[in-house]
């Protein structure tokens, strides 16, 4: 029937203006793989350092791991600018019962991510005592398969309780690092 449309004179729609193609949607940006940082350091009010690998699913990827991640955290006043009170440092996590504690999580930059899946790169994360709150770092526009972030955001733990301190006994931050397809 589309032959018989282009025998009798039809032409085939132009759809190499993305803007007036009906079918066509931006690619939206695909997760390339987690990081865990854990947060046991914390117990102690120490920081931590790290380039955790970006652990992928997708098959496409050899060995599993979608490049690296360099990120830390550090406990700090509540500005995050200061070293953590004096009272905070202590020999065993439980004297953190019942305290206030702030942090700062820094989010510098990721390595050797996918050539087809680093564009407009961004890394979101969150923690489980807050799961419907994530935190964004912003994008880092273009093509780039090292891209710097330089992020940084002050959290706070408003009271240290048990639960409290079960996770940051045993949990982690986790990362989440995105980036659109490059299709050119």
């Amino acid at each position: 029937m589309f032959n018989e449309y282009v025998e009798s004179g039809g032409s085939m729609p132009d759809f190499s203006d993305k803007d007036h193609d009906p079918f066509w949607d931006p690619p939206e940006p695909q997760l390339i793989g987690k990081s865990y940082l854990q947060l046991k350091n914390l117990g102690y009010m120490l920081d931590c350092e790290a380039t955790p690998q970006i652990f992928t699913t997708d098959s496409n990827v050899k060995g599993g791991v979608g490049g690296t991640l360099k990120c830390s955290y550090w406990p700090c006043d509540m500005t995050g600018l200061e070293d953590a009170p004096d009272d905070l440092l202590v020999d065993d996590p439980s004297e953190l019962m019942g305290k206030e504690v702030f942090f700062r999580v820094e989010v510098e930059g990721a390595e050797n991510l996918p050539n087809d899946l680093c564009k407009d790169s961004h890394v979101n994360y969150i923690f489980k005592h807050e799961p419907d709150v994530i935190h964004r770092v912003p994008t880092v526009d273009g093509k780039n398969k090292n891209p710097v972030f330089n992020f940084k955001k002050v959290h706070r733990f408003e009271e240290v309780n048990d639960y409290m301190l079960d996770y940051i006994n045993t949990g982690s931050i986790v990362f989440k690092t995105y980036a659109s397809p490059d299709f050119g």
